[in-house]
């Protein structure tokens, strides 16, 4: 996907652009449950779609800044597996 996309697949880069704004949707639905959306906070990139790169990372940070500007996009500090033991 991320290959057709990179080469001008215009249906691959709607599908990447749809996917980015997903989850930048579900990062927002849990910074509102939290009532953090209008907080400086963190939104980590977790899990193996981001490693797709700026074709997820761009719309996912687009549509998270444009709907929350204090958010903060980082890369985790740790591994996932370490979260199944906190």
């Amino acid at each position: 996907m991320v290959a057709a996309s990179a080469a001008g697949d215009q249906v691959a880069r709607s599908i990447l652009n749809r996917g980015g704004q997903e989850l930048a949707e579900a990062a927002l639905a849990v910074l509102g449950k939290l009532g953090m959306l209008e907080e400086t906070t963190k939104v980590s990139t977790v899990g193996g779609v981001f490693q797709a790169g700026d074709a997820i990372l761009e719309p996912f940070a687009s549509y998270l800044l444009g709907a929350a500007p204090h958010v903060q996009i980082c890369q985790p500090i740790y591994p996932p597996v370490l979260g199944s033991i906190l």
